[in-house]
């Protein structure tokens, strides 16, 4: 081989291909903060967050968790997840699931244990333990979907409400559905504002809720 050919051979060899060099984008893990100053979800938080996650992954976000408590200072970069009882509702055919402050510096969102179980039909009570196993579960996994739909709030608050998890009013049945859709639309915003590029125009301050249509023999 002549001189001449060599030196072409080695530089075309040290080209990285592009497939070698691109690098997917990351997302920064989503750091949620676990707070039930009452003990309003006790007996759920596994399974809860479990259910979040799972919703938040198919959404290309990494979660951690830890748990906080009422008194400390919240952190930026955090959302706090913290479970409360019932709220005063304006209509008695519909109840607020969980509520998220738009445009907050550090994120908090709120879950209303008392009216999720409402919304599903379980009877009400002090403690989650005094449930039959099947309904614990059923009512944990509805905390974990309106947790994951209020993160979306808190994260992306410019996302409005859609179809399937991010619907204003989150139905019995998809409360208790097996499983719950995700919008590829929303999942792409999440992803963006994670990333500092957030696709929509920042919103004006106030506040989002989930609710719930309760049926006729529950008003």
């Amino acid at each position: 081989m002549s001189p001449r050919a060599a030196l072409v051979v080695l530089c075309f060899a040290a080209v990285p291909r592009a497939a070698e060099t691109s690098t997917p984008a990351t997302v920064p893990v989503l750091r949620l903060v676990w707070v039930d100053p009452a003990d309003t979800g006790v007996g759920s938080e596994l399974a809860a967050r479990a259910e979040a996650d799972a919703l938040l992954s198919r959404m290309g976000v990494t979660t951690s968790w830890r748990r906080g408590t009422a008194g400390e200072p919240m952190q930026r970069g955090e959302v706090w997840v913290i479970l409360v009882g019932e709220s005063p509702d304006s209509r008695s055919d519909s109840i607020v699931l969980g509520a998220t402050k738009r445009g907050a510096l550090c994120p908090a969102i709120w879950v209303r244990v008392p009216n999720i179980r409402r919304a599903l039909g379980v009877p009400r009570g002090p403690s989650l333990f005094g449930l039959a196993g099947f309904e614990r579960h059923m009512v944990s996994v509805a905390i974990g979907r309106v947790i994951a739909h209020e993160v979306v709030h808190a994260v992306a608050p410019s996302v409005p409400h859609g179809t399937g998890l991010t619907a204003a009013n989150l139905t019995r049945n998809q409360l208790r559905a097996p499983t719950l859709g995700v919008e590829t639309e929303v999942a792409l915003a999440v992803q963006a504002s994670l990333r500092g590029n957030p696709v929509f125009a920042s919103p004006a301050a106030g506040v989002m809720a989930a609710q719930s249509e309760l049926p006729d023999k529950d008003r």
